[in-house]
């Protein structure tokens, strides 16, 4: 049923043939996206055997040109996995043989399909990492061009969903581009984990050939080893959730965003209006405009809390080396960094579909979001601020509304309404 089996003559059982459906699980059409990098892992493999001798040049260099065949028939779309090939390592040796003969069968030399499977992961994943991470830093970008909308739009700041002080809506949207920052900082040092080659640690135990590991690690795109095989195969799962938890934190900044948009453009509120293309009607009620999207997009982060828990879930309680278990884990990364990209895209279309409703927001910025204001000013004046607070506190009816604007502009400390510092957080998004 797959090309390291032994042959056999015998007829395959209906047992034997679920068994199979059930061990390969959704490997053949996963291992569709990892294959270029499987193929690039090989290619950094075959140019070690050569160094190594245990490759003739002729050999190494008609591998390569079959691997590159494997690339051009995977970018048109005409090399498929098949599902008794149970993966893209089987595939691509599969065709090697067929291709090239006795030369195809030297090119697992040295290894195992469990570092190779590590390979191929973790260079699709740190590939992924990065373009989520420009996906971050742009819409990390495009929240500061909002929050330059908004700067001098006033708008009430809420605890425990309670007015409690003047805010703008443009420190609300450059919030968000800080939060990705703390989320770009995490993803950042997850890339440094990934960064770590497992050629030649083949099964778990390392080969006695002699293989120079990091010339290999060089040429597949790492920059530094996995040293100790055990130590690989016990990173299957670590990293993995290390990756993910990093993705869960970017997910979170996005549900954060996403539920104020659900409440914001509420009509208790009415601070934002979403572009119609973001919206969705009722299929009973005709005046209904449903923030479907921004729904969603903030349920998007429990659904990578619930990959995170399968994942530790998985790889709890194993002993050291591989296990079976641990196919698992590829598929919920692999889920995880597609989902993550989405909810990013969906992200960045709702931002570009937000308006601001600069009335609505005005009339919200009622008298009470000023006592602490009023308070500092009997500061200022010599008053202890408890004194302040209370006296303030008792006469809280009869205080006025100031001119927002003004409010807005002479608050110029550094993280005050009037001090923004949009130019510094541009900087900060873009410097990770």
């Amino acid at each position: 049923m797959s090309l390291w089996k032994p042959s056999s003559t015998a007829k395959i059982s209906d047992i034997q043939q679920k068994i199979h459906a059930f061990t390969v699980g959704d490997d053949y059409l996963l291992d569709q996206t990892l294959l270029p990098w499987d193929v690039r892992a090989s290619q950094a493999h075959a140019i070690a055997l050569v160094k190594a001798g245990l490759l003739s040049k002729k050999d190494g260099d008609a591998l390569q040109d079959g691997l590159k065949k494997i690339l051009v028939l995977w970018e048109s779309g005409n090399f498929v996995i098949k599902p008794e090939q149970e993966d893209c390592h089987t595939a691509i040796e599969a065709f090697l043989i067929e291709t090239l003969g006795e030369t195809g069968k030297k090119i697992h030399t040295g290894r195992s399909r469990n570092d190779q499977v590590l390979a191929a992961i973790r260079l699709y994943e740190l590939h992924t990492v990065d373009s989520i991470k420009s996906l971050v830093q742009e819409l990390g970008v495009r929240f500061l061009e909002l929050a330059k909308r908004g700067e001098n739009l006033p708008m009430p700041g809420y605890t425990h969903t309670q007015p409690a002080m003047l805010s703008s809506a443009g420190m609300w949207a450059a919030s968000f581009t800080e939060m990705l920052y703390f989320d770009l900082i995490q993803l950042k040092a997850v890339s440094e984990l990934l960064d770590h080659s497992p050629l030649g640690t083949a099964a778990g135990f390392g080969v006695n050939l002699p293989l120079d590991r990091d010339e290999a690690a060089r040429q597949a795109g790492f920059s530094r080893l996995l040293i100790n095989p055990i130590a690989a195969q016990n990173s299957r799962a670590k990293m993995e959730i290390a990756l993910v938890n990093a993705l869960e934190s970017v997910a979170s900044t996005l549900s954060l965003f996403a539920g104020d948009c659900v409440t914001y453009t509420g009509r208790n509120y009415d601070f934002i209006r979403l572009d119609d293309a973001l919206c969705t009607g009722s299929s009973i009620m005709p005046q209904k405009r449903n923030p479907d999207s921004a729904e969603l997009l903030r349920a998007g982060a429990s659904e990578l809390t619930g990959l995170g828990a399968s994942l530790r879930s998985v790889s709890r309680n194993l002993n050291s080396g591989y296990h079976r278990d641990a196919q698992l884990t590829k598929k919920y990364a692999m889920r995880a960094l597609e989902l993550t990209t989405k909810l990013l895209e969906v992200a960045q279309l709702i931002v570009d579909g937000l308006q601001f409703n600069p009335e609505k927001m005005s009339a919200a910025c009622s008298a009470e979001l000023f006592a602490v204001d009023h308070a500092n000013e009997l500061v200022m004046s010599g008053l202890s601020f408890r004194e302040a607070y209370f006296q303030i506190k008792a006469k809280l009816n009869t205080l006025e509304t100031p001119d927002l604007q003004q409010a807005l502009k002479s608050k110029s400390h550094r993280g005050g309404t009037g001090n923004l510092e949009l130019s510094a957080l541009n900087q900060r998004i873009l410097g990770v």
